[in-house]
C-alpha cells in the first residue's frame, strides 16, 4: 500500500488559541509512517511558556507512540513527560494513554510525581458537553508544591464528575506534618469531603 515516512521537527512561536497561549512549540516526528488511514509513529511534543489569559503556566515535554485518524482520532501511549510549573515545580513520569474520539477525550493510568509524592489520575472529557468524570490517587504530595508558604505532605482520593454544569464530588483527604505559619505546631488530620451542585459536607 502507499504510504510516506516523516521524519523531523515542525518548529512554531507566538501561538494563542482563544484563552490559551505558547511562546515556543515544537514537534519531533520519528519513523511516523502514513497512509490512506492516518499516521503512526513516535512523536516528541515541546511547549513552552505556556499561557492562559496572560498568566504563565510553565512548560512541558511528552514522549508518545501514536496513531492518528484521519477523522481526528488520536491513541497515544505515553511514555516520558515533564511539566515544570511557573513556579519552578517539576512534575514528572511515565505511563499512561490518551484517547481522543469525536465525542470524548480520555485519560488513562497517567503517573506523575513531584519527586516526592506521586498522583494517578484517569479522566474522561465530553468534547461538546463539557461533561466530566474524573479519579485522582495522590500520595505523600508536598503541600508547599500546591500552597506555596505552607509545609507538611498530604494524600488524597477523588472521584470528580461535572454533568450538565453540575459538580459532584467525593474525597479522603490526609495531611501530616502541616504547618501555617512558622509559630504555629505541626498538624495531622484527615477529612472526608462530598459536593453535591452547591452542598458540601464535611466529616
Amino acid at each position: 500500500a502507499a504510504h510516506v515516512k516523516l521524519d523531523g521537527t515542525v518548529d512554531s512561536s507566538g501561538l494563542q488559541y482563544a484563552a490559551f497561549g505558547a511562546g515556543t512549540a515544537s514537534v519531533r516526528m520519528t519513523g511516523v509512517i502514513g497512509d490512506q488511514t492516518g499516521a503512526t509513529g513516535t512523536f516528541h511534543v515541546a511547549v513552552g511558556q505556556a499561557m492562559k489569559a496572560g498568566k504563565l503556566l510553565g512548560s512541558a515535554t511528552v514522549d508518545a507512540r501514536a496513531t492518528i485518524g484521519l477523522d481526528g482520532t488520536i491513541t497515544a501511549v505515553l511514555q516520558d513527560h515533564k511539566v515544570q510549573t511557573a513556579s519552578g515545580v517539576v512534575w514528572s513520569g511515565s505511563g499512561g494513554k490518551l484517547i481522543v474520539v469525536p465525542d470524548t477525550i480520555a485519560v488513562r493510568e497517567l503517573k506523575t510525581g513531584d519527586g516526592t509524592g506521586t498522583v494517578t489520575a484517569n479522566a474522561t472529557i465530553g468534547r461538546e458537553t463539557g461533561d466530566l468524570a474524573a479519579d485522582v490517587d495522590a500520595k505523600n504530595v508536598a503541600l508547599a508544591h500546591l500552597a506555596p508558604g505552607f509545609a507538611g505532605s498530604v494524600a488524597a482520593s477523588a472521584h470528580v464528575t461535572k454533568k450538565s454544569g453540575r459538580w459532584d464530588a467525593t474525597a479522603n483527604v490526609a495531611a501530616k506534618g502541616i504547618v501555617l505559619a512558622p509559630d504555629r505546631p505541626k498538624l495531622d488530620g484527615s477529612v472526608a469531603l462530598a459536593v453535591h451542585g452547591r452542598r458540601v459536607t464535611t466529616t
